[in-house]
C-alpha cells in the first residue's frame, strides 16, 4: 500500500497562521520530496496577512521519480515592487540550489498567470524581502504537471498510471463557478482500484456543486456516492473491477476549496 503523505495546507481564511520555520529558518533550505500523491504548498510568512522585513526562505523540490518534472502555479503575489525585483522578490532557479540557472524573478501584484516549469527533477525557491514595504506574500502549489482534459470537451481524461493523486481546480484555493471534469481511471485486468479522499469543502448543496465516484467506466455503472457540502470524509472506496468513473460539477455561486484524493491500483 503506498504511503499517503500530504503537505499540510490550512483553508483560506487560515492562511494567515503560516510559517515554515525550516525554509526560514538557519537550516534552510526546506527539501520537499513529493511524489504523484502529494502535491503540496509554500507560501511567504504568515500569507495573507504581511510578511516580516527582512525575511530569507528557502524550499528545495524535489520529484521523487527521476524524469519527472515540477510544475509551480501561483494562486496570490502581492510582494513589494522595485525596478528589477530589487527589494522584495521570489526567485526559482532550475536546480537544486541557487547556483543552478535563474529561470525568473518575481515580484509586484500581478500573480503570474503561467507556471514555472523545471527542465528536471528539481526546483530552488527563494523569497526575500528588505526593511520596508512589506504586503500580503505569495501562495504556491507545487506537483507534477496534471493534464487539464478532465475539465475540457475531450473529458474524460484516462488515466491508466498505477497510483496518483487527483484535485479539484485550483486547489487548494477556491475552485471556479461552472466546472464539468470526468477522470476514469483504469487498471489492468484482474486489478482493481482503492479511491481514497483525504480533503473536501463543497457549497453545502446537493445540485449544486459535489463529486460522484461510479464502479465502472461510465455514470451507467452503479454509484458509490454522492458527496456536497463538508463534514465527515468519504470512505475508502474499492472497485469490483478494473474501472472508476469519478464526476466532478460546480455551479454558478458559492465556491470552497474542493476536494484531493488518491488512487492506487490494488488485486
Amino acid at each position: 500500500m503506498i504511503l499517503l503523505v500530504i503537505a499540510a495546507f490550512f483553508a483560506t481564511e487560515c492562511y494567515g497562521q503560516m510559517f515554515d520555520p525550516i525554509a526560514c529558518g538557519d537550516t534552510r533550505p526546506n527539501h520537499l520530496v513529493f511524489n504523484d500523491t502529494n502535491p503540496g504548498t509554500i507560501s511567504s510568512p504568515y500569507y495573507n496577512q504581511t510578511y516580516p522585513a527582512d525575511s530569507l526562505c528557502e524550499w528545495h523540490l524535489q520529484a521523487q521519480e527521476a524524469g519527472q518534472v515540477i510544475e509551480l502555479k501561483f494562486f496570490d503575489m502581492e510582494v513589494e515592487q522595485c525596478t528589477s525585483c530589487t527589494c522584495d522578490a521570489i526567485e526559482v532557479y532550475d536546480g537544486a540550489t541557487a547556483d543552478a540557472t535563474l529561470i525568473d524573478t518575481f515580484c509586484g501584484v500581478t500573480t503570474p498567470a503561467a507556471s514555472v516549469i523545471s527542465t528536471g527533477q528539481d526546483l530552488y525557491v527563494r523569497f526575500r524581502s528588505d526593511a520596508t514595504g512589506q504586503l500580503k506574500g505569495f501562495l504556491a502549489r507545487y506537483g507534477y504537471i496534471y493534464s487539464t482534459e478532465a475539465c475540457t470537451i475531450q473529458r474524460p481524461e484516462v488515466i491508466t498510471r498505477p497510483y496518483g493523486s487527483i484535485f479539484s481546480t485550483d486547489w487548494p484555493v477556491d475552485y471556479p463557478d461552472n466546472e464539468f471534469c470526468t477522470w476514469q481511471l483504469q487498471a489492468p485486468a484482474g486489478q482493481r482500484i482503492r479511491i481514497t479522499v483525504l480533503e473536501f469543502a463543497f457549497e453545502n448543496c446537493c445540485l449544486c456543486d459535489y463529486l460522484e465516484i461510479y464502479d465502472g467506466g461510465s455514470t451507467a455503472d452503479p454509484r458509490f456516492g454522492h458527496w456536497y457540502g463538508t463534514g465527515v470524509l468519504p470512505p475508502v472506496i474499492e472497485t469490483t473491477s478494473n474501472l472508476a468513473l469519478l464526476y466532478w460539477a460546480t455551479d454558478v455561486s458559492v465556491t470552497d476549496t474542493g476536494f484531493i484524493l488518491t488512487f492506487e491500483h490494488i488485486a
